[in-house]
């Protein structure tokens, strides 16, 4: 626009300035006969009546060529001397002889207001009737497009939020109602889908609660004559009849059912875990007297394996104690220390190393020189009933030792990781929150029996009333019992 305008005013002033050449070309040919007459009242009566009836014609001078005197008009002619004035020449010329020269001064400026006032008008119009066009166009595009995709939004988050009754009714028959279409089937589908699942997830948590039920109830049931075995065994070991390779036999047997009694111990607390039903008690214990009592439980195993034992940095830990249970905790690490064991090289080593961070982290590192695995299949460690090189290894296990073990320690408010290498060995790393021992409120410390104290009881002196409804298990209290010299009265119930 801001280039149109000048443009204008320029196209509109030199159009009329050749309309106005024209009309003067015109103007010289009508006066050649009042000037070749000198009919003077004739040519001053054609030029009033030019300028009355073009008023864009200001003034006009007439100069005879001959005499060069001014023919009109007879007072002293003013030229152009306004702002926007023009001035136009002809020649009046007859018979190829120049008779006299017309001099007219014009003046468009009305003429290009009115039409710059025209075409502004032009352009307001065009200005609104483009605004309308816009809303209208804005309103069809909302109605018909963004509108519906705003509602489409709305359901995909209701959606998200798990409200299934997020139908959208499909107002139009385009692309975008094929969508809400498209979206009214999906939401029904994943209803459906969300329903089958409901019903499977119940399934499963029936068939969850049924496995756990049926494995506690067998296991349970296994280790009533599992017991029985085992005592049996014992006193076979014991007997002073036997010869030699009947108490070796008595002993694989024992030893036999010990692993089957840890195997129906492990399964049972998955179980627990699993269920929700294992029981904690929590308390203060001091980092650095449990983990000795731990390691204490496998210094024996570790000399019948070849197997060095290194322990690092628990002077780090005087003074600090874990928010922990303290069987689940011992339990934790005999696992980790026998896993370290068992799948050690010969005359390899275990390192128990500690330290406390920073931010009151206690870390234990249970390091072992053992075969490793590879760190693609660290997911695989913790995952029930599967063990790692099990087609290779001639350990005895069912899979589940060290998913137990992460559950104790997440369960007790710590953290397991694992790290290894193939064939170089493994490190499992425990992560307590550690507090400081002075800052702990006073514990009350249970009566421990002391090994006087036992030794102060005459044992011939005392008669045991033991109520047992297994009968095998009553003929091994009875010898076990006769064998150090207790009498005792058994009953089935009590």
């Amino acid at each position: 626009m801001f280039y149109a305008l000048p443009e204008q005013a320029r196209w509109v002033n030199d159009g009329l300035s050749k309309a106005a050449q024209r009309s003067l070309a015109q103007l010289s040919t009508s006066i050649t006969t009042p000037l070749l007459t000198r009919q003077y009242a004739e040519l001053y009566e054609e030029i009033d009546s030019q300028l009355q009836t073009r008023p864009n014609w200001k003034s006009i001078k007439i100069v005879d060529v001959d005499s060069n005197n001014q023919l009109y008009p007879l007072e002293n002619w003013v030229g152009a001397n306004e702002n926007g004035d023009m001035l136009l020449s002809q020649q009046v010329v007859f018979l190829d002889k120049p008779l006299a020269n017309i001099s007219l001064v014009v003046n468009f400026t009305n003429e290009i207001n009115e039409s710059s006032k025209l075409h502004y008008t032009l352009i307001y119009i065009q200005f609104i009737i483009l605004v309308i066009v816009f809303i209208g166009l804005a309103w069809l595009v909302d109605y018909r497009v963004t509108s519906p995709l705003r509602t489409l939004k709305q359901g995909f988050s209701r959606l998200a939020k798990g409200d299934f009754d997020c139908h959208i009714d499909k107002q139009q028959q385009n692309e975008v109602g094929s969508v809400i279409s498209a979206f009214n089937n999906m939401v029904d589908e994943v209803a459906n889908n969300h329903q089958k699942l409901n019903v499977l997830r119940i399934q499963a948590e029936s068939a969850s609660k049924a496995k756990s039920d049926f494995m506690a109830s067998m296991s349970h049931e296994l280790r009533t004559p599992l017991n029985a075995i085992l005592g049996l065994a014992q006193l076979y070991g014991y007997d002073e009849s036997a010869n030699k390779i009947q108490k070796e036999n008595a002993k694989s047997i024992y030893q036999a059912g010990e692993h089957l009694l840890l195997l129906i111990d492990d399964v049972l607390d998955l179980t627990a875990i699993e269920s929700g039903n294992m029981q904690f008690s929590f308390s203060y214990v001091p980092i650095k007297s449990i983990l000795e009592e731990s390691v204490e439980l496998v210094t024996e195993l570790v000399k019948g394996q070849s197997i060095t034992l290194y322990t690092q940095g628990f002077e780090s830990l005087e003074g600090l104690s874990i928010y922990i249970d303290q069987r689940r905790f011992k339990q934790v690490m005999l696992n980790l220390l026998s896993n370290a064991i068992k799948y050690n090289k010969p005359n390899g080593s275990i390192n128990i190393n500690c330290r406390v961070l920073s931010n009151k982290q206690c870390e234990i590192d249970v390091t072992d020189t053992g075969c490793g695995f590879a760190p693609d299949d660290i997911s695989r460690l913790f995952k029930p009933f599967d063990r790692l090189g099990a087609e290779t290894s001639k350990v005895n296990g069912t899979g589940i030792g060290l998913v137990i073990t992460k559950q104790l320690v997440e369960r007790m408010q710590g953290s397991l990781s694992a790290q290894s290498e193939q064939h170089k060995g493994s490190c499992f790393t425990l992560n307590f929150n550690s507090f400081d021992e002075a800052d702990l409120p006073a514990q009350v410390e249970s009566p421990q029996i002391t090994q006087q104290s036992l030794d102060t009881v005459t044992l011939p002196t005392l008669e045991v009333l033991v109520a047992e409804d297994q009968v095998t298990n009553q003929q091994v209290l009875k010898q076990q019992l006769t064998m150090l010299g207790v009498c005792s009265t058994f009953v089935s119930n009590g």
